[in-house]
């Protein structure tokens, strides 16, 4: 991996209290692996939440920090980069719609009074936006997995609201003042959770059908005449950022002109799966009714029961088909000539990709996509379901599943009325439009929003310390595999070279960290309506992205609001880290002890960077190209080999490497975590909870199994004194 560079230089952090900082966790009375942040303070009656919070211990002091640059990311100039964006807007102001709601509101002094309670309500809830990522990620889609956590009896693994490491107010209002754009996103989230009188509605309803139309997107109406359903999954995921399938990512290289597109399953599918069964098992005719009035129909034309069960099993199915491909573990990535296109998807021809392709995702300065041109895909498997589902289903179906699915998905867009028929409790219905707004903010804003979190949260020796911690990481697993006897000089170097030029993706870009970007006004600007600004961030966020290979890699974070909270690329060779995973309690201790860092976020980084040694990693060389068949010397017995995933637990090689770094730095400090247990205890402990506290429904994607990894782990025998023969300590064949 590379190594990180130096420091730059930050800005200071303005507040008196930012002086009174300390360099280790204050332990309490209790023995715990991880400190929950106190709970957020209420205001006082006409106080304001930032003047009542305003208080607060932030990290890295007065001084002018030194500012980690994140390993290969370099610097910056957004500027140099303006021509890829419309022209920027006039400064933000407070949306029209907000203006028009409190105005209504205003008629009386009873509704005055009642106004301002509301408005103190959603004053506390705006402002917090990262414990609301929180929510987001644990409820809604989560929803039924979380339920069966929190009913399990002494579950140690389930979230207590009390104990989350969210944003506070104070610290968001603090790091809004570090970057002049951050109101963007505060503005554009209360936007979306204000009530629209009814003109607003209705304006924001045309523009949404409007927006529709363009994009094909027919309903209640029927699917329109000769549109071609890939057409309009293409332009979606491309131009807008939606991936309904599957996600586009546009691969620039610098040596070539060459197109690739790289396709990867849309992660919308899999976690709208549980929301679609749990709608099913309701009044689904006047669920469908109800979305009809809100576009523009009265809900008596609508179609009749039959044909809406239909839609219904078509779109349980569909889910299903993608939220399999997204499990899959055995995947097999290909790098296709669009040519040969029809060989992965015999029922969509070679020709019908390209013109599609040429129609909807080929950037401005580019002439299009040829014979030669490429498509990459990180699973075939993907191509193999998409090309399955245009045989079992005509065209005009595909088209209004997709149009359906969109309407489900964005008609809180328009009114939050909307959730009165998805949801019988109304506090439900209210929690799920928070979810939304808070998912759909991050869409419109993630790098904004990450960087309110790392400017405020994160010195420049905290970013430093992490990111040698993951370099320190990559040399293990260098020195792991070196030792090999059976590894020949051609593999390693191999893996030299694939270790050289991974990298991971974490800290937001200097530039933007340092409150210096102007381009954010360019792709941000506060509309009438919110569907507007919505509109208008996905489009400018996009072209941003297809302008040249430092945005596109830059806007490649992983969102905070959702699992996994880290990813590998195996195209790119990356290790993708959510910022999220830093405020999560099970890795916020990355500043404690190493026990805690490497057996939290260390061990975490671990399980996806030997991913690039996996059977599917082997196969991808330090430039992405994709090989037939694995180097002769690296298919070996892979018990022989605990980095490559000894015995068949894919824990255990990300184990060996936590741990083995973690050793490099025991000596570090004198400090202890807990009073009854050793820093190796506390190691496997902290890794352990990682492992078990996922949603059990996801255990098949994200958690994996402690028990048999630990049994399979040494130090783990040798620090919790397990005899040999033991369950933990069995005896080897």
């Amino acid at each position: 991996m590379e190594k990180p560079e130096q420091a730059i230089e930050g800005n200071d952090v303005q507040s008196k209290q930012s002086e009174k900082t300390t360099d280790t966790p204050k332990r309490t009375g209790s023995p715990r692996l991880h400190k929950a942040l106190p709970a957020k303070p209420k205001p006082k009656s006409g106080t304001s939440t930032a003047a009542a919070t305003s208080s607060v211990k932030t990290e890295g002091g007065s001084k002018a920090a030194q500012e980690p640059r994140p390993p290969t990311a370099g610097s910056l100039n957004y500027a140099q980069h303006q021509s890829a964006l419309l022209p920027p807007g006039s400064a933000p102001q407070v949306p029209r719609e907000r203006i028009d709601a409190k105005t209504d509101a205003a008629s009386s002094s009873a509704d005055q009074e009642r106004q301002l309670g509301e408005q103190e309500k959603m004053d506390r809830d705006k402002a917090d936006i990262r414990e609301l990522l929180d929510e987001g990620r644990h409820q809604g889609v989560h929803e039924e997995a979380q339920d069966q956590l929190n009913r399990a009896p002494d579950n140690k693994c389930k979230t207590s609201p009390d104990e989350s490491n969210a944003m506070q107010p104070r610290e968001l209002s603090s790091a809004t003042e570090r970057l002049a754009t951050g109101h963007l996103a505060l503005a554009a989230f209360e936007a979306c959770m204000a009530d629209k009188n009814p003109i607003v509605a209705a304006k924001s309803s045309n523009v949404l059908r409007q927006f529709m139309q363009e994009r094909r997107i027919l309903w209640p109406e029927s699917p329109g005449e000769g549109v071609h359903p890939l057409a309009v999954l293409l332009d979606l995921a491309y131009n807008w950022g939606i991936g309904v399938w599957f996600d586009t990512r546009l691969q620039l290289r610098a040596n070539t002109r060459n197109l690739e597109l790289l396709l990867t399953v849309g992660d919308m599918m899999p976690y709208w799966a549980s929301y679609q069964r749990y709608v099913e098992k309701q009044d689904y005719e006047a669920y469908w009714k109800s979305f009809s009035v809100v576009f523009g129909g009265s809900g008596k034309s609508s179609p009749g029961a039959q044909h809406m069960k239909r839609v219904a099993t078509a779109e349980a199915h569909i889910c299903q088909e993608f939220t399999q491909v997204y499990q899959r573990t055995d995947k097999k990535p290909a790098r296709i000539d669009i040519v040969n296109m029809s060989r992965y998807t015999p029922l969509i021809s070679s020709q019908e990709w390209t013109e599609n392709l040429n129609a909807t995702a080929t950037p401005g300065q580019r002439s299009g996509y040829g014979p030669i041109e490429k498509l990459l895909v990180s699973d075939t498997a993907l191509l193999a379901v998409v090309s399955n589902l245009f045989g079992n289903y005509s065209r005009p179906q595909l088209l209004e599943h997709i149009s359906w699915f969109f309407v489900q998905v964005f008609a809180p867009l328009v009114t939050r009325d909307i959730y009165s028929a998805m949801y019988r409790v109304k506090s439900a219905g209210d929690q799920q439009h928070r979810i939304f707004c808070t998912t759909e903010v991050e869409a419109m804003f993630g790098l904004l929003v990450a960087s309110l979190y790392a400017a405020n949260r994160f010195s420049a020796e905290s970013r430093q310390m992490l990111d040698n911690d993951f370099f320190d990481e990559g040399l293990t697993v260098r020195d792991k595999i070196a030792s090999l006897s059976s590894v020949d000089n051609a593999a390693r170097n191999f893996i030299a070279e694939k270790l050289a030029t991974a990298h991971s993706i974490l800290w937001p870009p200097p530039d933007l960290s340092n409150g210096t970007s102007a381009v954010m006004h360019a792709i941000f600007s506060m509309k009438d309506t919110f569907v507007e600004s919505w509109i208008e961030a996905r489009r400018n966020t996009m072209r941003l992205a297809h302008s040249g290979p430092t945005f596109e890699r830059e806007l490649r974070f992983v969102r905070n609001y959702r699992l996994p909270f880290f990813a590998y690329d195996y195209l790119t060779n990356s290790v993708l880290v959510s910022l999220a995973s830093l405020f999560d309690r099970a890795f916020v201790q990355f500043k404690g002890t190493a026990s805690m860092r490497f057996g939290g976020i260390g061990f975490e980084y671990a399980r996806q960077l030997v991913r690039a040694f996996d059977d599917v990693g082997l196969r991808v060389d330090s430039q992405g190209n994709i090989r037939d068949r694995l180097l002769s010397s690296l298919a070996i017995n892979p018990s022989q080999c605990a980095i490559m995933g000894g015995d068949g637990i894919r824990e255990l090689p990300a184990l060996e490497v936590a741990y083995a770094a973690f050793k490099r730095r025991a000596n570090e400090s004198t400090l202890r975590t807990m009073k009854n247990y050793s820093e190796e205890q506390v190691f496997i402990i902290t890794a352990c909870f990682n492992l078990c506290r996922q949603p059990t429904t996801m255990r098949g994607v994200f958690a994996g199994g402690c028990n048999e990894a630990a049994a399979n782990f040494a130090p783990f025998s040798q620090a919790f004194n397990c005899h040999k023969g033991a369950t933990m300590n069995p005896t080897k064949t």
